[in-house]
């Protein structure tokens, strides 16, 4: 489960950084930071720097080893969230596991497998169960790119990802990229939402 929050019967995680927490010693089940169970949803918060230490198969319904958030419940979303820099010793989605539920309007970038040198390749980002319709990803960012409406794989150009800084740079392929924001007046930054291009996108 969750070593940072455990989330069940319609919990809102928002406007949090939720940074430094460890799972280990799992052999089929592990979650470093955020395990959304049922009808829970988190909206506009930074998840980074969490890992999942362990090794074996993901045990559905008890979770995978993945270290950023993870989502069992179709009720469950996931939403305006910059989910980055978390390591998974081994796993697939480091980032993101979704399997069930809905997520959009995220960045999902620069998760890796420890044991899988490169922090862009294979599923060390985001993932989402396979021949589900009650599963999605959309406008999305993430490498490589996930299938979904919206979804971009191109780095996202923040302004110093290694110090933490995890502000978006003009010229920012994820801006005005999103869906439109109706829910969220500012960011974990305290910035207004939201920053429009404007391209014609959500901002």
């Amino acid at each position: 489960y969750g070593s940072a929050v455990y989330a069940d019967a319609y919990a809102l995680i928002e406007r949090c950084i939720i940074r430094g927490n460890r799972a280990t010693g799992g052999t089929s089940s592990g979650v470093g930071a955020i395990y959304l169970y049922n009808n829970s949803r988190i909206r506009n918060c930074l998840v980074y720097g969490n890992y999942t230490g362990g090794y074996g198969t993901p045990t559905p319904g008890l979770g995978p080893l993945t270290a950023g958030v993870y989502s069992y419940n179709t009720g469950n979303r996931v939403e305006y969230c910059t989910i980055v820099s978390n390591v998974v010793q081994y796993g697939i989605g480091a980032g993101l596991y979704m399997y069930r539920g809905r997520a959009e309007n995220n960045i999902v970038y620069y998760n890796h497998a420890e044991y899988r040198g490169d922090y862009r390749l294979d599923q060390h980002n985001a993932y989402f169960t396979p021949a589900r319709t009650d599963t999605s990803i959309s406008n999305t960012c993430a490498y490589p790119l996930v299938a979904g409406g919206g979804n971009i794989d191109s780095d996202p150009v923040f302004a110093d990802w290694h110090s933490a800084d995890f502000r978006l740079l003009p010229g920012s392929p994820c801006i005005d990229s999103a869906q439109a924001i109706t829910n969220t007046t500012d960011d974990y930054y305290e910035v207004t939402r939201t920053v429009d291009g404007d391209g014609a996108g959500g901002g």
